[in-house]
Protein backbone atom coordinates (compact mmCIF):
# COMPACT_ATOMS: atom_id res chain seq x y z
CA UNK A 1 0.00 0.00 0.00
CA UNK A 2 1.35 3.38 -1.03
CA UNK A 3 0.92 6.11 1.56
CA UNK A 4 4.06 8.24 1.27
CA UNK A 5 5.63 9.49 -1.94
CA UNK A 6 8.64 11.51 -2.91
CA UNK A 7 9.21 13.40 -6.15
CA UNK A 8 12.58 13.72 -7.88
CA UNK A 9 13.57 15.55 -11.00
CA UNK A 10 16.45 16.90 -13.01
CA UNK A 11 16.87 20.58 -12.22
CA UNK A 12 17.15 22.43 -15.50
CA UNK A 13 14.19 24.01 -17.30
CA UNK A 14 12.09 21.66 -19.42
CA UNK A 15 12.65 22.35 -23.14
CA UNK A 16 9.31 20.92 -24.29
CA UNK A 17 7.69 24.34 -23.82
CA UNK A 18 4.08 23.22 -23.22
CA UNK A 19 1.96 26.33 -22.68
CA UNK A 20 -0.06 24.84 -19.85
CA UNK A 21 2.88 23.45 -17.88
CA UNK A 22 3.22 24.52 -14.25
CA UNK A 23 6.96 23.75 -14.24
CA UNK A 24 7.66 27.15 -15.79
CA UNK A 25 6.05 28.69 -12.70
CA UNK A 26 8.09 26.76 -10.14
CA UNK A 27 10.43 28.78 -7.95
CA UNK A 28 13.77 28.66 -9.72
CA UNK A 29 16.69 26.68 -8.39
CA UNK A 30 20.33 27.32 -9.15
CA UNK A 31 21.12 23.65 -8.70
CA UNK A 32 22.13 21.37 -11.53
CA UNK A 33 22.58 18.11 -9.68
CA UNK A 34 24.05 14.90 -11.01
CA UNK A 35 22.02 11.68 -10.98
CA UNK A 36 23.90 10.54 -7.87
CA UNK A 37 23.11 13.81 -6.10
CA UNK A 38 19.42 13.52 -6.99
CA UNK A 39 19.36 9.96 -5.65
CA UNK A 40 21.20 11.07 -2.48
CA UNK A 41 18.54 13.74 -1.86
CA UNK A 42 16.14 10.99 -0.72
CA UNK A 43 18.50 9.58 1.90
CA UNK A 44 16.88 9.30 5.36
CA UNK A 45 13.41 9.96 3.93
CA UNK A 46 10.53 7.52 4.26
CA UNK A 47 8.49 6.74 1.15
CA UNK A 48 6.61 3.96 -0.60
CA UNK A 49 7.05 5.22 -4.14
CA UNK A 50 9.23 7.68 -6.02
CA UNK A 51 7.70 9.84 -8.75
CA UNK A 52 10.25 10.63 -11.43
CA UNK A 53 8.43 13.86 -12.13
CA UNK A 54 8.13 17.51 -11.15
CA UNK A 55 10.49 20.18 -12.47
CA UNK A 56 10.72 18.95 -16.05
CA UNK A 57 10.01 15.97 -18.24
CA UNK A 58 12.78 13.70 -17.01
CA UNK A 59 12.80 11.75 -20.28
CA UNK A 60 13.73 14.57 -22.64
CA UNK A 61 16.77 12.32 -22.99
CA UNK A 62 15.25 8.88 -22.33
CA UNK A 63 18.62 7.29 -21.56
CA UNK A 64 19.27 9.79 -18.77
CA UNK A 65 15.77 9.29 -17.38
CA UNK A 66 16.20 5.54 -17.43
CA UNK A 67 19.55 5.85 -15.69
CA UNK A 68 17.89 7.90 -12.96
CA UNK A 69 15.18 5.24 -12.52
CA UNK A 70 17.74 2.46 -12.36
CA UNK A 71 19.84 4.35 -9.80
CA UNK A 72 16.80 5.07 -7.62
CA UNK A 73 15.77 1.44 -7.59
CA UNK A 74 19.30 0.15 -6.97
CA UNK A 75 19.67 2.49 -4.00
CA UNK A 76 16.23 2.28 -2.38
CA UNK A 77 14.57 -0.91 -3.66
CA UNK A 78 11.42 1.17 -4.15
CA UNK A 79 8.34 1.36 -6.35
CA UNK A 80 8.69 3.86 -9.20
CA UNK A 81 6.37 5.83 -11.43
CA UNK A 82 7.91 7.61 -14.40
CA UNK A 83 5.89 10.28 -16.21
CA UNK A 84 6.59 11.57 -19.70
CA UNK A 85 5.32 13.11 -22.93
CA UNK A 86 8.18 11.53 -24.85
CA UNK A 87 8.59 8.08 -26.42
CA UNK A 88 11.38 5.49 -26.32
CA UNK A 89 13.12 3.62 -29.11
CA UNK A 90 13.25 -0.20 -29.06
CA UNK A 91 16.55 -0.34 -27.15
CA UNK A 92 15.22 2.02 -24.49
CA UNK A 93 12.01 0.01 -24.22
CA UNK A 94 14.07 -3.15 -23.72
CA UNK A 95 16.02 -1.36 -20.98
CA UNK A 96 12.74 -0.36 -19.32
CA UNK A 97 11.49 -3.95 -19.56
CA UNK A 98 14.70 -5.24 -17.98
CA UNK A 99 14.26 -2.87 -15.04
CA UNK A 100 10.62 -3.92 -14.73
CA UNK A 101 11.55 -7.61 -14.55
CA UNK A 102 14.24 -6.90 -11.97
CA UNK A 103 11.76 -5.00 -9.81
CA UNK A 104 9.00 -7.58 -10.17
CA UNK A 105 11.39 -10.33 -9.04
CA UNK A 106 11.72 -8.34 -5.82
CA UNK A 107 7.95 -7.66 -5.57
CA UNK A 108 8.30 -3.99 -6.50
CA UNK A 109 6.37 -2.14 -9.18
CA UNK A 110 7.36 0.05 -12.10
CA UNK A 111 4.65 2.23 -13.63
CA UNK A 112 5.16 4.12 -16.89
CA UNK A 113 2.72 7.01 -17.30
CA UNK A 114 2.30 8.80 -20.62
CA UNK A 115 0.54 12.16 -20.86
CA UNK A 116 -1.86 12.62 -23.79
CA UNK A 117 -4.33 15.44 -23.02
CA UNK A 118 -5.49 16.10 -26.60
CA UNK A 119 -5.46 14.88 -30.20
CA UNK A 120 -6.03 17.47 -32.93
CA UNK A 121 -5.99 20.26 -30.34
CA UNK A 122 -2.56 19.30 -29.00
CA UNK A 123 -0.98 22.06 -31.09
CA UNK A 124 -2.88 24.62 -28.98
CA UNK A 125 -1.09 23.63 -25.77
CA UNK A 126 2.05 21.72 -26.83
CA UNK A 127 5.01 22.39 -29.12
CA UNK A 128 4.80 19.38 -31.43
CA UNK A 129 8.12 20.28 -33.03
CA UNK A 130 9.73 19.23 -29.73
CA UNK A 131 7.65 16.30 -28.51
CA UNK A 132 6.02 13.27 -30.15
CA UNK A 133 2.53 13.68 -31.55
CA UNK A 134 -0.43 12.29 -29.58
CA UNK A 135 -0.63 9.35 -32.00
CA UNK A 136 3.04 8.55 -31.45
CA UNK A 137 2.47 8.60 -27.70
CA UNK A 138 -0.50 6.27 -28.11
CA UNK A 139 1.78 3.85 -29.96
CA UNK A 140 4.32 4.21 -27.16
CA UNK A 141 1.66 3.17 -24.62
CA UNK A 142 0.96 0.12 -26.79
CA UNK A 143 4.68 -0.76 -26.92
CA UNK A 144 4.93 -0.53 -23.13
CA UNK A 145 1.93 -2.85 -22.79
CA UNK A 146 3.50 -5.40 -25.16
CA UNK A 147 6.46 -5.64 -22.79
CA UNK A 148 4.21 -6.44 -19.80
CA UNK A 149 4.93 -3.14 -18.07
CA UNK A 150 2.12 -1.44 -16.17
CA UNK A 151 1.20 1.68 -18.11
CA UNK A 152 -0.98 4.62 -17.17
CA UNK A 153 -2.66 6.94 -19.64
CA UNK A 154 -2.64 10.45 -18.20
CA UNK A 155 -5.39 12.48 -19.83
CA UNK A 156 -4.30 15.56 -17.99
CA UNK A 157 -4.51 18.33 -17.65
CA UNK A 158 -8.13 18.54 -18.71
CA UNK A 159 -8.75 21.83 -20.48
CA UNK A 160 -11.88 23.93 -20.98
CA UNK A 161 -13.88 22.79 -24.01
CA UNK A 162 -12.84 25.89 -25.94
CA UNK A 163 -9.30 24.49 -26.01
CA UNK A 164 -9.91 20.72 -26.06
CA UNK A 165 -13.49 19.50 -26.69
CA UNK A 166 -14.71 16.61 -24.55
CA UNK A 167 -15.32 14.46 -27.66
CA UNK A 168 -11.60 14.62 -28.40
CA UNK A 169 -10.78 13.39 -24.90
CA UNK A 170 -13.22 10.49 -25.19
CA UNK A 171 -11.59 9.45 -28.48
CA UNK A 172 -8.28 9.17 -26.64
CA UNK A 173 -9.93 6.71 -24.25
CA UNK A 174 -11.36 4.72 -27.16
CA UNK A 175 -8.07 4.53 -29.02
CA UNK A 176 -6.23 3.27 -25.92
CA UNK A 177 -8.92 1.00 -24.49
CA UNK A 178 -7.21 -2.31 -25.28
CA UNK A 179 -3.73 -1.62 -23.94
CA UNK A 180 -3.79 0.65 -20.88
CA UNK A 181 -3.65 -0.52 -17.27
CA UNK A 182 -5.68 2.47 -16.09
CA UNK A 183 -6.47 6.12 -16.84
CA UNK A 184 -5.89 9.14 -14.59
CA UNK A 185 -7.37 12.58 -15.30
CA UNK A 186 -7.49 15.89 -13.47
CA UNK A 187 -8.06 19.55 -14.22
CA UNK A 188 -5.73 22.27 -15.40
CA UNK A 189 -3.78 24.17 -12.76
CA UNK A 190 -3.44 27.86 -13.63
CA UNK A 191 -2.05 31.15 -12.45
CA UNK A 192 -2.00 34.44 -14.31
CA UNK A 193 0.98 33.42 -16.46
CA UNK A 194 -0.53 30.11 -17.57
CA UNK A 195 -3.84 31.84 -18.37
CA UNK A 196 -1.98 34.35 -20.52
CA UNK A 197 -0.02 31.68 -22.41
CA UNK A 198 -3.26 29.82 -23.19
CA UNK A 199 -5.15 33.02 -23.98
CA UNK A 200 -7.81 32.24 -21.36
CA UNK A 201 -9.73 34.88 -19.45
CA UNK A 202 -9.96 34.26 -15.72
CA UNK A 203 -13.50 35.60 -15.36
CA UNK A 204 -14.80 33.14 -17.98
CA UNK A 205 -13.73 30.08 -15.98
CA UNK A 206 -15.15 28.14 -13.03
CA UNK A 207 -12.68 26.92 -10.43
CA UNK A 208 -12.54 23.90 -8.18
CA UNK A 209 -11.94 24.11 -4.42
CA UNK A 210 -9.39 21.30 -4.66
CA UNK A 211 -5.89 21.97 -3.31
CA UNK A 212 -2.75 21.12 -5.27
CA UNK A 213 -0.78 19.76 -2.35
CA UNK A 214 2.63 19.16 -3.91
CA UNK A 215 2.63 22.55 -5.66
CA UNK A 216 1.89 24.61 -2.56
CA UNK A 217 4.95 26.69 -1.73
CA UNK A 218 6.77 25.56 -4.87
CA UNK A 219 4.89 27.48 -7.52
CA UNK A 220 4.80 31.23 -7.84
CA UNK A 221 1.55 33.18 -7.73
CA UNK A 222 -2.02 32.24 -6.90
CA UNK A 223 -2.67 28.76 -8.29
CA UNK A 224 -6.14 27.34 -8.92
CA UNK A 225 -7.65 24.27 -10.56
CA UNK A 226 -10.21 24.78 -13.32
CA UNK A 227 -13.43 22.92 -12.53
CA UNK A 228 -13.74 19.99 -14.95
CA UNK A 229 -16.22 17.79 -13.07
CA UNK A 230 -18.46 17.39 -16.14
CA UNK A 231 -15.51 16.19 -18.23
CA UNK A 232 -14.43 13.85 -15.43
CA UNK A 233 -17.92 12.33 -15.39
CA UNK A 234 -17.84 11.83 -19.17
CA UNK A 235 -14.41 10.15 -19.02
CA UNK A 236 -15.50 7.95 -16.11
CA UNK A 237 -18.56 6.81 -18.05
CA UNK A 238 -16.47 6.08 -21.14
CA UNK A 239 -13.96 4.09 -19.09
CA UNK A 240 -16.76 2.06 -17.49
CA UNK A 241 -18.05 1.23 -20.97
CA UNK A 242 -14.73 -0.43 -21.81
CA UNK A 243 -13.87 -1.79 -18.37
CA UNK A 244 -10.92 0.55 -17.82
CA UNK A 245 -10.08 1.54 -14.21
CA UNK A 246 -10.36 5.33 -13.88
CA UNK A 247 -8.99 7.66 -11.20
CA UNK A 248 -8.70 11.37 -10.53
CA UNK A 249 -5.50 10.96 -8.53
CA UNK A 250 -2.43 8.86 -9.17
CA UNK A 251 -1.85 7.29 -5.74
CA UNK A 252 -5.22 5.45 -5.68
CA UNK A 253 -4.45 4.28 -9.23
CA UNK A 254 -1.10 2.85 -8.14
CA UNK A 255 -2.65 1.10 -5.14
CA UNK A 256 -5.38 -0.39 -7.32
CA UNK A 257 -2.89 -1.75 -9.82
CA UNK A 258 -0.59 -3.16 -7.14
CA UNK A 259 -3.51 -4.94 -5.51
CA UNK A 260 -4.79 -6.23 -8.85
CA UNK A 261 -1.34 -7.56 -9.79
CA UNK A 262 -0.96 -9.13 -6.36
CA UNK A 263 -4.19 -11.01 -6.96
CA UNK A 264 -2.83 -12.40 -10.20
CA UNK A 265 -4.73 -10.06 -12.53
Amino acid sequence: MIKKRELVSFDDVCPFNCKHCYTFELNRTEQNRTINEIVDSLANKEFDVVYVSQRKDNFVNPDEGLELCEALYDRYNCNLIAITRNKFNSEQLDRLAKLNMKMRDNKKFLFMAVSIPALESAKVTEDLSKIPTPQERIEFLKDIHKRDILNILLIRPLFPDELVPVDEVLRIVYQCKNFVSCIVSSGLAVNEHILKRLNLKEDSLTYSSEKIDYLVGAIEGNVKYIDVKDKIKSIDNECKKWGIPFFEHSVPALNYLMKAEGNGR
